[in-house]
């Protein structure tokens, strides 16, 4: 494909703030270096989520946010074990040519954002789960099973179902743990050993063309697995927030000297 992908990292160690001291930040930048086109091209994260646990996964729609949650009695936490996630802080552009569309764009050092006229943004378009050992929930084999999956269905091609419905999705898992509304993985399945799939798409990447997008990866711990969920949902909103405000909100103070960082630069060697 003559995929260029750069990658920023960066976090906050604030004893002020827990939140932002239980997360990393990621800038992808993807670049075509092809000369030729990627036509409905999709950009992914994809997790192994398990992390020597067995996991329940699901996603909220409404945050672009896909996570996993342990199962109670943990041998690593115990019973408070914290879930994770992957949180769309800003997702690709796709152009419209509409005036009224405006789309804000963040750049890392910059203290200004980027003012995007006629685009809008891609959220969280589909999302997956893998299991070991299933036959049709199991990991892709080769490419087009994996650009299957990227689209949000079964790497067979085959849609996801609402249990009870017979409604076809491609966002599987959407519902509320604690509450126990909706759709969740745990009260059909149990718990397993799973990794996730969050897609944003479909995007044409002309030669020389970048995409960027921000993630946020976010580790809460509540009063049991379930209300680990709860309290991820509830961080990444506040994440959100102080990232629409370009971060103005979360000092930079060092606490060891008087002085406060104007930026960051990045040379070569």
């Amino acid at each position: 494909m003559k995929a260029q992908v750069q990658e920023t990292k960066w976090c906050y160690n604030s004893l002020s703030d827990p939140v932002f001291s239980n997360i990393i930040l990621t800038e992808f930048k993807i670049i075509n270096k092809n000369t030729l086109p990627w036509n409905d091209a999709i950009i992914s994260v994809w997790s192994d989520a398990c992390s020597n646990e067995y996991v329940g996964i699901g996603c909220d729609t409404n945050l672009s946010l896909g996570y996993a949650y342990c199962q109670p009695n943990s041998s690593q936490y115990e019973n408070t074990p914290p879930a994770f996630g992957f949180l769309l802080l800003q997702g690709p552009a796709r152009y419209t040519g509409n005036v009224n569309d405006t789309l804000f764009s963040f750049i890392p050092g910059q203290n200004q954002r980027k003012i995007m006229i006629g685009y809008k943004e891609i959220k969280l378009s589909s999302f997956n789960m893998f299991q070991n050992g299933t036959l049709s929930n199991g990991m892709p084999h080769n490419y087009g099973e994996t650009y299957m999956t990227m689209q949000g269905v079964k790497r067979t091609g085959l849609e996801w179902i609402i249990p009870g419905t017979n409604t076809p999705t491609r966002l599987p898992y959407s519902g509320d743990p604690e509450s126990g509304t909706g759709w969740n993985q745990f009260y059909a399945e149990g718990y397993g050993n799973r990794r996730l799939l969050m897609n944003f798409g479909f995007l044409n990447f002309n030669p020389g063309d970048t995409q960027t997008i921000v993630v946020a990866q976010i580790v809460s711990q509540g009063t049991n697995n379930f209300n680990s969920v709860t309290k991820l949902k509830q961080n990444s909103q506040y994440v959100k927030n102080v990232f629409n405000q370009n971060f103005s909100t979360v000092s930079v103070n060092d606490p060891y000297g008087s002085e406060v960082p104007a930026g960051f630069n990045l040379f070569r060697n």
